[in-house]
């Protein structure tokens, strides 16, 4: 919108984003919570949209979560700033299969276990800045397929994963991601 002013606004004067009902793919770029508003409020009309991709404009999260739980179609899906992370989302979705989860740190990569158990394709940028061991059930990741995975950090930083898999009588499957 910065090199063409209003013309978001000028498009959804002419034109109902709910009648465009075979859209499958949607690529939304530098927006913010208040330009998004209107075009979720039509996305769960879209019976077809199987990828949706958002970029903020601004240091807030978009507020894409209510939404999101309404696209049953959707398995790509790319967010910028944690936009996934909206405590809004109701949990799982199921049907998200590749995920670009943009910029997060270790609490919220947990959490998105629980949003997106059945990832075959995930892109993250961990925010790593202090010392930290994530322990997480192998079955969590198990259909995973593909990771795209950047660490920014301040300091030395060793990646390492490692699965357990002796003993599961006793010691469940565990694979943990670990830096000192």
């Amino acid at each position: 919108d910065a090199h063409t002013p209003r013309q978001v606004q000028l498009f959804f004067t002419r034109f109902a984003l709910r009648n465009f009902v075979n859209l499958h793919s949607l690529t939304l770029l530098s927006v913010t919570n208040e330009d998004i508003l209107p075009i979720l409020y039509d996305l769960p009309r879209l019976p077809r949209l199987t990828s949706l991709r958002t970029s903020s404009r601004s240091s807030q999260p978009l507020q894409l979560g209510q939404t999101l739980s309404q696209l049953p179609a959707l398995a790509d899906l790319a967010v910028s700033q944690g936009d996934l992370f909206d405590h809004n989302i109701m949990l799982p979705l199921h049907q998200l299969k590749k995920l670009d989860a943009g910029n997060c740190d270790f609490v919220k990569l947990r959490r998105l276990q629980r949003i997106v158990p059945s990832l075959v394709s995930l892109k993250i940028v961990l925010q790593a800045d202090h010392q930290l061991q994530l322990l997480a059930d192998a079955d969590a990741w198990s259909r995973l397929e593909r990771l795209d995975l950047t660490l920014i950090s301040k300091c030395g930083l060793d990646l390492r994963y490692a699965s357990n898999s002796e003993n599961e009588n006793s010691h469940p499957s565990r694979s943990f991601l670990s830096y000192p």
